[in-house]
């Protein structure tokens, strides 16, 4: 992830570490708030929140992970959002 923000977004490797450090800490609160809400106008600003991030810094994995959650939350599909953010949750990114 970092190598691909350093060259698309033209960074040096010092920004990509802040920017990366940054963006898993908020993604972390991001991820628990969506965890304890049921309210799927809520849910749609979260995941909105975290596809904007997401997108910013290239990591296309997440950002369509938001999406989906968006688009859950657009059907009323409260399992289906529980189930996206699982696999948000399970990525790996060290």
């Amino acid at each position: 992830c970092i190598s691909k923000m350093i060259k698309e977004l033209e960074i040096t490797e010092d920004e990509a570490e802040e920017f990366w450090g940054y963006y898993k800490e908020n993604l972390s609160i991001q991820l628990e708030k969506l965890q304890d809400v049921e309210d799927f106008t809520e849910i749609r600003e979260l995941a909105h929140n975290i596809k904007g991030m997401s997108a910013n810094l290239r990591i296309d994995i997440v950002t369509n992970l938001a999406k989906s959650i968006s688009d859950a939350a657009k059907d009323e599909d409260l399992e289906r959002v529980k189930t996206l953010i699982n696999k948000i949750k399970e990525i790996n990114f060290d």
